[in-house]
């Protein structure tokens, strides 16, 4: 089962009709890419605000149903594609919704699509409304618990409920006994679950455990005292940095092996998409290796791998694609700037281009998880076996291989965080062994001061 989640549907949408159109693909083959990539495909609610207009319940629907019929009825998508649903969470937290009224009328309308037969009842699971306090629409603690409360409350009373994600937020020292406080009254009540914020956690690199696991732990905590052993999701928004995925592969099997639970730990695609249309560079996998191709025009003819540049890796992208997938593809020998940019370099991206680019850093996500599978089987084989030497070389061939063969800093602090982490999940601790891991993952994280005026009118003039 692929691990991730292609989230961006529009943009993936109009990605399909780019290669349909330009004749380099077919529905068919677009059918088979995504057949063979990934399981699912995730689209926004909140994709539908905008900030020009006031908020309107029924308009509202109105244009998240048509989006999404769109979207997910399109032909490339309709028969591979599970559905996933987010309900708009971060569209809030920068300002879309600006009064109390509107918020509480858009929490009826993410109600009424979580029950809609072209939303809700079609997809596979939809990620609860997590009301989050980065704008100032929210003016007190006690509003945000009370928003949250009632989003849940209402979401479980829903025949739908049981497809829902609970979202659980784990990055602030201010806010995590908040937010678990509100998570620990309604877990049982949940069949998944997610957690955000940290995908801006910069000290995840440097901290003695993976900070991943820990509300993974305290919501298995809650499930075992509870004698509830029912396999569940995991999802982790906006993560697919690639030493993760393997790490969340392995976490996987040790649950597995000791708590009995399968759970599936995935992650959405954002920071592979963004990286490739905003960096111009993705990943792909050639010779056993992950490696990083650079497409900025300046840089096409420098060494990538071995003896080959950027531009030979960028033909030899194209030829897989075209070998295993059957696209038609024009690949030129060589390849110059003018064959990737409108104006020889110095213009945009040409279309089909950089909708193969995306396909291709899509396809390096599972790429991925099929090449660290075995290598964790080996790995966790070494664990529990107490056979430190083959761990440690496992553990640095898998995360090297993952961080396109560099051994650096962040990388080290993970090999030597990994073991620890494995030791915390076959400890299958308490609260109160794990309360100090907590702290100490929050600790020093940068200074939020929640409502804080000056604060929010920075926030309001750069948004």
């Amino acid at each position: 089962m692929a691990k991730y989640v292609i989230a961006g549907g529009s943009t993936l949408n109009q990605l399909c009709k780019t290669l349909t159109e330009t004749n380099i693909s077919t529905v068919d083959k677009l059918r088979n890419f995504f057949t063979k990539t990934t399981s699912y495909l995730l689209t926004s609610i909140g994709e539908v605000l905008s900030k020009k207009q006031t908020f309107d319940k029924d308009r509202f629907i109105k244009n998240v149903v048509k989006h999404y019929t769109k979207v997910y009825e399109s032909p490339w998508f309709k028969d591979p594609m599970q559905k996933v649903v987010d309900s708009g969470g971060y569209q809030i937290s920068v300002g879309y919704i600006t009064d109390y009224d509107s918020l509480y009328n858009f929490i009826d309308a993410y109600i009424d699509l979580l029950n809609h037969p072209k939303v809700g009842q079609t997809s596979s699971y939809m990620l609860s409304l997590d009301i989050v306090a980065d704008y100032p629409i929210i003016k007190t603690l006690e509003d945000l618990k009370n928003f949250n409360e009632l989003s849940l409350q209402k979401t479980l009373e829903n025949p739908n409920k049981d497809k829902v994600a609970l979202v659980y937020h784990f990055i602030n020292p201010k806010l995590e006994e908040f937010w678990w406080n509100i998570i620990e009254k309604y877990v049982l009540s949940f069949k998944h679950y997610s957690i955000g914020g940290l995908v801006a956690f910069n000290r995840s690199n440097s901290f003695p455990l993976n900070v991943y696991i820990l509300p993974l732990l305290k919501i298995l905590r809650k499930r075992v005292d509870n004698q509830i052993y029912e396999p569940f999701i995991f999802h982790i928004l906006g993560v697919s940095a690639f030493t993760d995925i393997a790490l969340f592969v392995l976490f996987e099997k040790a649950v597995k092996h000791f708590y009995g639970i399968d759970v599936n730990i995935n992650f959405d695609s954002t920071r592979a998409i963004r990286e490739t249309s905003i960096a111009k560079r993705f990943q792909f996998f050639y010779d056993n290796h992950l490696m990083s191709i650079d497409y900025k025009s300046s840089l096409l003819n420098q060494r990538c791998y071995k003896s080959f540049t950027n531009a030979d890796m960028i033909v030899k992208v194209l030829e897989y694609l075209s070998s295993v997938y059957g696209f038609d593809i024009d690949i030129p020998r060589p390849l110059t700037a003018k064959d990737i940019y409108k104006d020889n370099g110095n213009g945009s991206i040409k279309k089909h281009i950089e909708s193969l680019f995306i396909l291709a850093s899509i396809e390096s996500l599972q790429q991925t998880v099929n090449f660290v599978t075995p290598i964790v089987e080996d790995l966790f084989k070494a664990f529990i076996n107490n056979d430190e030497t083959h761990f440690e070389q496992y553990a640095t061939y898998l995360l090297e291989v993952a961080n396109f063969n560099k051994r650096t800093k962040s990388l080290v602090h993970k090999i030597r965080s990994l073991k620890n982490t494995l030791n915390l999940i076959a400890l299958k601790p308490d609260y109160n062994t794990l309360k100090p891991y907590m702290l100490r993952a929050l600790e020093d994280v940068y200074d939020f001061q929640l409502f804080d005026k000056q604060r929010y009118e920075n926030l309001a003039s750069i948004l």
